[in-house]
């Protein structure tokens, strides 16, 4: 089995909680996996090194090191570095597609980085959620961006995403509002 060391986020975190879950179910469907050791280096590159530095010493047979996120896996490849481990014997992979996990990568020393693009993916959700209130009004919003919305002219929706947010259209301005305090706030911040 090939071996593996987490690199945990922040503990109890959304994103930690939701990359440890993905990357765990991930590896048991696929099989032939095994995380050896997962510990938390809270999205930080210098606890990202220390944590790596002692779990490579409890693991030194592992093969991959999957960090949450590029810092941490910035920070193991320092670790591996230091340790004398050859780049070419361990794959180590993060998160966010940061410019200096771009460097590593052009460098030769990380392996994989995936691009998190949290605006575009706010977006979608805003444009998702609008769709999805429209639908069977006779509206259109195939391929639609953000930026599309103005079309709706003074169709009025409202969506409850969770339990605090609301997202209101109104002649085509996504707001923002906060159920609780009944307040609003437009997307420029007005």
């Amino acid at each position: 089995k090939t071996k593996i060391i987490e690199l945990e986020g922040t503990t109890g975190s959304s994103p930690a909680n939701d990359r440890k879950k993905g990357f765990d179910e991930a590896i048991k469907a696929a099989g032939g996996f095994e995380i050896v050791a997962s510990q938390t280096g809270d999205f930080a590159r210098d606890k990202g090194r220390q944590v790596a530095e002692a779990l490579l010493q409890a693991h030194p047979d592992a093969d991959v090191i999957y960090a949450h996120n590029d810092e941490m896996a910035i920070g193991a490849i320092q670790a591996l570095k230091s340790a004398g481990r050859s780049m070419d014997d361990i794959i180590v992979g993060g998160i966010d597609a940061t410019q200096d996990a771009l460097l590593a990568m052009a460098a030769g020393d990380l392996d994989v980085t995936v691009f998190q693009n949290a605006a575009g993916q706010g977006q979608g959700a805003v444009v998702d959620a609008v769709r999805a209130a429209v639908e069977g009004l006779g509206v259109d919003l195939t391929g639609a961006t953000l930026a599309d919305l103005s079309g709706l002219g003074d169709l009025r929706a409202q969506i409850f995403l969770g339990r605090d947010l609301v997202v209101e259209t109104r002649d085509g301005q996504a707001r923002f509002a906060d159920v609780e305090h009944h307040t609003a706030e437009n997307r420029d911040g007005r």
